[in-house]
């Protein structure tokens, strides 16, 4: 019998005949019908099916968009604690600004690079991260072969920040923005 995978998905989000119940809306449910990926223990989570993980979980997308055009993620267990270290405030995926990535782990919140927060005041956004306006620019690096990252750096400019202060950093030819919304350099992209 040729299945095909829109049919597995469904069969599997419906409790069909794969043997595997399904516990209501909050059910995390298998990759497989073995749930098992190289051996180890794997959920699919988000995408239009909105799968959802265990309460002691979150859905990690490795590309930090949240699950935009049907992308899916996986369930990873949530930390227990943060370290005392401080860090830039995040946009996660539930639409809110946490106090750090941690932060937003703990809550089961991936990070939003998509800028899905409300605006704080004397920030910009940087991707997921929330730079300090007038003291930090952003820095995105795309790379072709994983998730962009995103690095608030101090500025060091002696006048009102703009792009010309910025032309002798790395990606300096590539700056966006101004003083009132911020800076960003977008580098070439390159594999990592």
């Amino acid at each position: 019998m040729r299945m095909t995978l829109l049919g597995l998905c469904l069969l599997i989000a419906c409790g069909g005949d794969d043997g595997v119940p399904n516990s209501g809306p909050d059910a995390a449910i298998p990759v497989d019908a073995s749930g098992s990926i190289d051996g180890a223990m794997t959920r699919s989570c988000g995408g239009f099916a909105n799968l959802k993980c265990k309460a002691d979980e979150l859905c990690d997308y490795a590309d930090n968009t949240c699950g935009v055009a049907d992308g899916a993620g996986t369930c990873k267990p949530r930390p227990v604690a943060c370290p005392l270290l401080v860090e830039h405030k995040v946009c996660g995926c539930d639409a809110k600004v946490h106090a750090s990535e941690c932060a937003a782990y703990i809550d089961g919140s991936d990070l939003s690079a998509n800028g899905a927060c409300d605006k704080v005041a004397g920030t910009f956004a940087c991707g997921y991260l929330l730079c300090n306006l007038g003291q930090e620019y952003c820095r995105r690096e795309p790379h072709p072969d994983a998730a962009e990252t995103f690095t608030c750096v101090a500025l060091l400019c002696a006048d009102t920040p703009s792009c010309g202060c910025l032309a002798n950093e790395r990606c300096g030819d590539a700056c966006t923005g101004d003083n009132t919304a911020g800076l960003t350099l977008t580098c070439p992209a390159t594999p990592r």
